[in-house]
Parts: structure tokens; sequence; C-alpha cells
């Protein structure tokens, strides 16, 4: 997948095609602070139904993981979620002091990304 870092503003979000996407690994552990293979089976999973009901499609990937040696061990799944996806997520998450202001980061970079992709356009046509 290719990641576009169009700004350095953007803390969680990585923009692809003009769509904002966060990565379910990167919400797990610098947003809600929790496991993401428990997380996934255990709240993305079990809900699954619903989101896509609502949200739309959950995309899915395959994405490496290197041991602490840096090999190769085995993939890892994980989804891209889409901002209505993630702000349904949210509203599943506990609410820790901590994770609360890690959310209000993650609400305002979706908030920043329709400026970010105009000033990537611009540059691009420039």
């Amino acid at each position: 997948m290719a990641n576009q870092s169009l700004d350095q503003n953007l803390r969680y979000v990585q923009v692809e095609a003009n769509t904002a996407y966060i990565d379910s690994r990167v919400y797990c552990q610098e947003v809600i602070e929790v496991h993401h293979g428990d997380w996934l089976q255990n709240v993305l999973r079990k809900h699954q139904t619903v989101i896509e009901q609502y949200f739309g499609t959950l995309r899915f990937e395959n994405g490496a993981v290197l041991s602490k040696n840096g090999v190769l061990n085995n993939t890892e799944v994980y989804a891209l979620l889409t901002e209505p996806q993630v702000n349904f997520a949210l509203a599943l998450s506990r609410n820790t002091s901590k994770t609360m202001q890690r959310k209000a980061e993650l609400i305002t970079d979706h908030k920043s990304r329709p400026t970010t992709i105009a000033k990537a356009q611009s540059m691009i046509s420039a």
C-alpha cells in the first residue's frame, strides 16, 4: 500500500487516493493502548457486521512482522479504518484520561485532512 506522507501535522491518519485511513495497529498501540491481536478479534471482528452495515466494508491487509532481531516471521492481519469506522471504534473503547487525549488528537487529524489533501494537490499541479 502506498502511504502518502503529505503533512507532518497528521499524527495518526494516512492518506491514500484522497481517502484517510488509520492503521488498526497504530490505533491500538498509540491511541487506545491495547494489544492489537486481541482488539482485532474481540472488538473489530465481533462488531464487523454492524461496522460494515453502517460504515462500509472493512479493508483488511496483511503486513510483515519482524522479530526483535529484524527477521521476518509471519504476516499480521490489520485493518485500514476510514473516519466513520474509527469513530465507531472510538465509541467502543474505554475512556482513560490518556486515551481521551489521544482520541482528541485523532479527531483533529481527521479534521485537518481536507486541508492537507488540498495542499498536496496544489503542490502536484504547480
